[in-house]
């Protein structure tokens, strides 16, 4: 079973080790493929570091429309049996044994259900 894991990034050199390193734990041996918004930081230098492909894009700041056709168009041209697209800051609680479970099933794709978590710090 093939698996990869497309993460989008704009200056992620802080949460970058821990997401990759998240899915690394996951799964066995994914291809990871960081989407890379012009980064100004170490994030494709880390990247690199850790075995992923690079692909570079660009946008003028934060651009929703851009992200939602990166994570469409690579859902559509996967050749890996499973295809996690998602945000940096973005921790699937799903591997491999998961994925098999559902595979024998029939399931061919997943959503997924996420919580925002934020700390109110009072200046």
């Amino acid at each position: 079973m093939t698996i990869e894991i497309h993460i989008i990034t704009y200056n992620e050199q802080i949460m970058l080790p821990f997401t990759i390193a998240h899915y690394k734990r996951m799964f066995h041996e994914p291809t990871i493929i960081v989407h890379d918004n012009n980064s100004t930081d170490d994030t494709v230098a880390i990247a690199e570091k850790e075995g992923c492909t690079i692909i570079p894009f660009s946008t003028d700041g934060m651009n929703d429309t851009v992200h939602r056709m990166i994570k469409s168009d690579t859902a559509m041209n996967a050749t890996a049996d499973w295809v996690l697209v998602i945000d940096c800051d973005e921790e699937c609680m799903i591997d491999d044994m998961d994925l098999q479970d559902l595979e024998s099933r029939g399931v061919t794709a997943v959503h997924f259900s996420g919580y925002d978590i934020f700390d109110k710090c009072e200046s």
